[in-house]
């Protein structure tokens, strides 16, 4: 075994330790949750329980981030032993980006992948018309997200995470309100059964308690207001990731490997005008490469690709042109490709025309919506 073969074993045992602690504190966290669910249950008792429990829900939610936060730690070391490994696995082949003549700030660099390449065509779809056709579930959120989309998913567990907490703290914060509303009952009845004349109003152990349900109030008011503040940014972000979630039927490691990847030589070779300057820029799976008004339907057909559609235009889409498009071409129809999008919606584009410098899509047509344009959304390329 060579020295770099031994660091590269310490390298997945290290990985796999880190992942064994992760479950591990993953199961304690999840036995304090309990515990504490079971404390509520049998009713919270006041002072400084109380209080403590409202610390508790107060780092609830920085608790739960260790475990995320190891997970992604081992992820990566894995990935890298991973990478060492093909590296030593291939060291005639050289590993390097595809170099573009116009890469916008708007799409990361680690979008363009390491120089990953297949030669393998599309194998034709076989339908066997004796059984019925097996309807495949779309992935969960999250299942696959790319490079480019993962601070948006990180920001999205973060809130997911925050809002627990806080609805956690909201519990709290009820539970001892109402622990103390029900020990400002008793001792008004107490003070009144002992003298019916007291002044409550002016008696100090009420005045402090009403105080102290008061602040409670406040609190309460506060935690509803960010939870829903929570909520609406939670939903919002959750349909952008949607956008680009891969399609029902999508298979996750044909997508890691187009997002490292690039289009097959073979297939920038043969191609020619829109197609091509699409195909050289986009990692695109090879059955995709047809004529330009043709994409949305061979994208219907490679459902292992998850390949979506909208009229929403998104950082890193394909606008399709149908042959019908005044700007298009009438026998081929024609692509481009989506390089930013402007808070009042317009949409700059570039494409064999324009191909380094983006250019505002109303500039070029006075046809920027319709059915005749629809855009493709790539979830290894296209940002949410």
């Amino acid at each position: 075994m060579t020295t770099l073969e031994v660091r590269l074993d310490s390298l997945r045992t290290a990985a796999a330790e880190i992942e064994r602690a992760n479950r591990e504190i993953a199961a304690s966290l999840e036995a304090v949750q309990s515990e504490v669910a079971g404390l509520y249950a049998l009713g919270m008792p006041a002072g400084g329980v109380g209080a403590f429990s409202a610390m508790y829900a107060a780092e609830a939610g920085t608790m739960s981030e260790w475990p995320l936060t190891l997970a992604r730690f081992a992820s990566n070391l894995q990935q890298a032993a991973d990478d060492i490994q093909q590296a030593m696995n291939q060291p005639g082949r050289p590993i390097a980006p595809l170099v573009l003549p116009y890469i916008p700030e708007s799409v990361p660099l680690a979008l363009w992948g390491h120089g990953f390449s297949t030669t393998k065509k599309p194998t034709a779809l076989v339908v066997d018309t004796s059984e019925p056709p097996v309807i495949a579930e779309p992935l969960p959120l999250g299942s696959y997200v790319a490079a480019i989309n993962q601070p948006l998913y990180t920001v999205l567990q973060r809130e997911q995470q925050g809002l627990s907490s806080n609805q956690l703290l909201l519990s709290v914060l009820m539970q001892t309100r109402e622990t103390r509303l029900e020990d400002l009952t008793a001792l008004k009845n107490n003070l009144l059964s002992y003298d019916p004349n007291t002044d409550l109003r002016h008696t100090p152990r009420v005045q402090a308690l009403e105080t102290e349900i008061a602040g409670y109030d406040g609190q309460i008011a506060s935690t509803q207001q960010t939870i829903s503040q929570q909520q609406a940014t939670i939903n919002s972000l959750t349909e952008r990731l949607n956008r680009v979630r891969p399609g029902a039927g999508a298979d996750v490691t044909l997508l890691q490997e187009l997002e490292y990847g690039q289009t097959n030589q073979w297939v920038k070779a043969n191609t020619q005008d829109c197609v091509n300057y699409i195909v050289s820029r986009v990692p695109v799976p090879d059955g995709l490469a047809r004529d330009a008004y043709l994409w949305n339907e061979q994208a219907a057909k490679l459902t292992q690709y998850g390949v979506t559609g909208g009229s929403t235009p998104l950082v890193g889409s394909i606008l399709v042109m149908e042959k019908s498009h005044p700007y298009a071409d009438p026998v081929y129809g024609h692509l481009m490709l989506v390089q930013a999008v402007d808070a009042d919606g317009s949409v700059w584009v570039t494409d064999n025309n324009h191909p380094t410098v983006p250019v505002k899509l109303g500039d070029l047509t006075t046809e920027t919506g319709g059915s005749n344009i629809s855009y493709l959304y790539l979830s290894w390329f296209t940002q949410g």
